[in-house]
């Protein structure tokens, strides 16, 4: 076989062409068919009881959003970071549900490991033989290093989020 003929050139360079065709398409639709980031839970009313019931017995902190400070991008940042300490920390998170469908008409959310209904934060904040301290944490475009070390949202604690969260560093250990 001649290797220096133009024929078996036009065949090598076609079949390098299919081959890099082919491993783009692969690639186009696993980005189509996989997306980056995890979510799948709508409404805080999606988790059962059940779970609710004992995943209180687990996380003894509430990781809390009630604010809509800023717009669309400060608020995903906020989810974000909120969603990254209740992980950290093993605490509930609590979202308002207006703040949760506003997310989900733009994206798929799947805060199941830790999120909690209504109806739990509110029994939990609510109980009287559990009292639970509350901190309100504002930010203004800050990584606040503290909240990384160990026990730093107490037992017992609703942790409120206020303020612009802007630093993936809250929540890039989970992406």
């Amino acid at each position: 076989m001649d290797f220096s003929s133009g024929k078996y050139n036009t065949i090598l360079l076609r079949s390098v062409i299919m081959i890099i065709i082919i491993f783009i398409s692969f690639y186009i639709m696993k980005i189509k068919l996989v997306p980056s980031f995890n979510v799948i839970i709508s409404k805080n009313q999606n988790i059962s009881l059940r779970q609710n019931i004992s995943s209180e017995q687990k996380m003894a902190c509430i990781v809390y959003i009630q604010d809509k400070l800023g717009r669309f991008g400060n608020r995903m940042f906020l989810i974000a970071s909120a969603y990254g300490l209740a992980r950290l920390h093993s605490c509930h998170l609590y979202v308002e549900l207006e703040i949760i469908n506003e997310l989900k008409s733009v994206f798929i959310l799947d805060l199941s490991p830790v999120l909690i209904s209504s109806s739990t934060f509110n029994s939990l904040t609510r109980s009287s033989s559990k009292s639970m301290n509350r901190i309100s944490q504002s930010v203004v475009c800050d990584y606040i290093t503290t909240l990384t070390r160990p026990n730093a949202i107490p037992s017992g604690t609703i942790f409120e989020l206020v303020g612009y969260w802007q630093s993936y560093l809250h929540f890039a250990k989970y992406d």
